[in-house]
């Protein structure tokens, strides 16, 4: 798109100035980006990287011509006999062109053939802009719409580069960086070490030139929360005066999902989070497991009070089926009488009688059917629509008694209709 503002427009006007790669980084990319790899050919060994061939009785693994260590080249079952391979990677140059730091990405290509020498493809594919007070411009060229880790070439390779939105699964790459790299002072200046702590280069320019919270992370030597930035920036955020009393007292955190849960913790069992004691512990992992068994007890009671009070009301919907029994010879099918009673049809059972709360519905009546005690199946009954809904055997599987069961609700499905008749008023009469 065009250069809308006055940075896109300043960068638009440097992109000029920029070099096309040196023959120093294209021969450091070209020995660096890909593997190097071997063909056996009967009784000789080919280099795929130079077509060098030699004799299999010296065992090598090293070209005698090229002097590249080399990796056999294994091929798929759908082509043993494969003798040409593509492969590609991203090649990182980290540079500066005036106030602007710049990320230049490039997408190699490399074509191996027996007997060829080794191929390659390159096309400058995304930079970054970052000036000196944070501002972020990227130019790119245009993407395919293929998928970014499934398919080996997501770009458009023949589009032009221009200013783009940003794309953070495009355009965050991860690359392999030239190792000789100019940065800008200010970043210098705000803690960088040529450390990127596993975060974009890109993105941790930008956090550094205008992000506080990242400066101070870096220069109090608590980067592994830096390195989580843009998983826990909120949480870095709100809990920003402990994260201070962590720095004061030289506490560093080393497992900031942990440490950060820890903290929710302390909040919810009303410890003091501004005391250096409960949150700089010399063992955290002990720490937090101890509060993490405490909401365990904690969440196992109010589950219990839970059940309780659903028993209650279980009871008084269903109070007047409870006591049925329909019988046929050893077979005996009576209904769940409490909460307690799910629980154990569906660890028994190996189903989810009780997970789904069919306890909480008025109009479900579920049964249990056993022989000789044991139980066979469970009998979901819409008492609204007398209808036998579901009969499932244990895992859901279907149960070789489930003619018996049927016929055997079905004749009793008027004992279950007059239970629900409404009793009759006995009027009573003053006799003078």
């Amino acid at each position: 798109m065009k250069p809308k503002t006055a940075v896109q427009r300043e960068v638009q006007q440097l992109s000029y100035k920029l070099h096309d790669i040196t023959q120093e980084q294209l021969r450091w990319a070209k020995n660096n980006l890909f593997k190097r790899y071997y063909y056996k050919i009967k009784n000789q060994q080919v280099c795929l990287h130079c077509g060098h061939r030699w004799d299999t009785k010296e065992a090598k693994l090293r070209c005698p011509n090229c002097k590249q260590y080399l990796k056999k080249l294994l091929n798929d079952k759908d082509h043993p006999r494969l003798r040409t391979q593509w492969d590609y990677n991203y090649f990182t140059v980290i540079t500066t062109v005036d106030n602007f730091q710049v990320i230049r990405h490039y997408y190699f290509k490399q074509r191996i053939k027996v007997d060829c020498a080794v191929e390659y493809e390159y096309r400058e594919i995304v930079q970054h802009w970052i000036k000196s007070d944070g501002k972020h411009v990227v130019k790119s060229i245009l993407t395919s719409g293929l998928n970014m880790y499934r398919s080996s070439t997501p770009w458009n390779l023949m589009s032009e580069m221009e200013i783009r939105k940003y794309i953070c699964d495009y355009h965050y790459l991860w690359g392999v960086a030239f190792p000789k790299q100019r940065i800008l002072p200010e970043i210098i200046r705000n803690g960088f070490y040529n450390d990127y702590f596993e975060l974009h280069p890109a993105y941790l320019f930008s956090l550094l030139l205008s992000n506080t919270y990242a400066e101070t992370l870096i220069k109090t030597n608590q980067v592994n929360l830096l390195g989580k930035f843009d998983k826990y920036e909120k949480d870095i955020v709100k809990y920003w005066p402990q994260i201070k009393i962590c720095i004061r007292r030289n506490y560093t955190i080393y497992d900031p999902s942990i440490w950060f849960d820890h903290l929710r913790l302390l909040i919810e069992f009303d410890k003091d989070i501004y005391n250096s004691h409960y949150i700089c512990p010399r063992d955290l992992d002990n720490d937090h497991n101890y509060y993490i068994e405490l909401k365990a007890k904690k969440l196992k009671k109010q589950k219990e009070l839970e059940l309780e009070e659903e028993n209650k009301q279980y009871i008084l919907r269903h109070k007047k089926f409870l006591n049925l029994n329909f019988v046929d010879k050893d077979l005996n099918i009576t209904p769940l009488k409490s909460v307690s009673e799910f629980f154990v049809e569906a660890e028994t059972m190996h189903h989810c009688v009780f997970s789904p709360h069919y306890y909480s519905d008025d109009n479900k009546l579920i049964l249990s059917a056993k022989i000789n005690n044991t139980r066979i199946a469970t009998i979901e009954f819409n008492t609204k629509t007398y209808e036998i809904v579901q009969c499932r055997g244990k895992c859901n599987e279907h149960t070789k008694h489930y003619d018996r069961i049927i016929n055997l609700i079905s004749n009793n499905i008027d004992k279950i209709k007059e239970l629900q008749k409404p009793k009759r008023k006995v009027s009573c009469t003053n006799h003078i």
